[in-house]
């Protein structure tokens, strides 16, 4: 199958008309059209796929496009190399290369990445309302918000057995994300949703499968294959069937996560702006160059 890097995008506020196509820098996606499969990969191996601003307005960009796909009734998440998602890079200024009007595009449509949106409403309230099912194949190391889109914003997460979880928001300064001070407890009840989101302490497959994180822990040499088989297996049922049910069983948190969103950004962007949070952030890059140096003086 064909790697594909180009989606079809609004370039109007008003007319729902795509006429043009944008081509991903930082993601990349297959279709499968014999099983309806989609499958998408966070596409910065080298970098372990950052949550970069630019990652996140792709993300909105590719979930309408396949929203409107006719051949695609699944669609499958992964990253690219040995990491599913390393989280947000705060020491990077924000940017895209998506252009301004089809941004403005997307957020007259309730859609996109807004700069203050720290908690990623837009984004989690986009994978919400997805009307098609989808598998998250959880690879490597998932840390802060990209813990978060691979527990929180799927149907299903299966990870491979060397995945690894981290939400290092306490000892960073800052407040949980992605909506999972509140979908945490209900996933896997107050005093586990405490341990995770509290301790930063490293959480492993087999304790996130425990814990209700994620459906099934797989070798790693089969997480794809296996997710993609779980794919074809919904992809078999009536669409409208699967796209009703999960209307039914969002429907009574919808506006309760939106709203736990709105805290989770404006207490976000309060100690985002703290001296605790950047002094916190400085220590935090000092000590990776220092492991970096140390690893290279390793090898000389």
């Amino acid at each position: 199958m064909t790697e594909l890097r180009t989606v079809k995008v609004y370039s109007s506020e008003t007319s729902d008309v795509r006429t043009e196509t944008f081509e991903l820098q930082n993601i990349s996606y297959v279709i499968d059209a014999s099983s309806g499969v989609a499958t998408v990969q966070l596409d910065l191996p080298k970098k372990l796929n950052p949550l970069l601003h630019g990652t996140i307005w792709e993300m909105h960009l590719v979930l309408e496009h396949l929203a409107l796909e006719p051949s695609v009734r699944v669609v499958v998440w992964t990253g690219k190399g040995r990491a599913f998602c390393a989280g947000a890079d705060f020491n990077l200024p924000p940017s895209t290369t998506v252009p301004e009007h089809v941004q403005k595009a997307y957020i007259a449509r309730g859609i996109g990445r807004e700069l203050t949106d720290f908690a990623c409403k837009r984004l989690v309230l986009h994978f919400w309302d997805f009307p098609k099912p989808i598998i998250t194949a959880v690879n490597g190391l998932a840390v802060g918000g990209g813990a978060n889109l691979a527990l929180v914003c799927p149907d299903m997460a299966i990870a491979g057995e060397s995945a690894r979880f981290l939400f290092p928001f306490t000892k960073l300064g800052i407040v949980p994300e992605f909506g999972s001070s509140l979908l945490f407890p209900i996933i896997m009840g107050m005093a586990r949703a405490k341990q995770a989101l509290l301790t930063n302490e490293w959480i492993s497959a087999t304790q996130a499968e425990q814990m209700g994180l994620v459906n099934s822990v797989v070798p790693d040499a089969d997480l794809l294959a296996t997710a993609h088989r779980a794919a074809c297996k919904l992809a078999a049922f009536s669409p409208r069937a699967l796209r009703e049910s999960k209307a039914l069983m969002h429907g009574p948190w919808r506006q309760q996560l939106s709203q736990q969103l709105d805290r989770e950004n404006k207490v976000f962007l309060e100690m985002v702006n703290s001296e605790e949070f950047k002094s916190n952030l400085r220590a935090a890059a000092a000590k990776k160059k220092a492991k970096s140096g140390s690893q290279q003086q390793s090898r000389l």
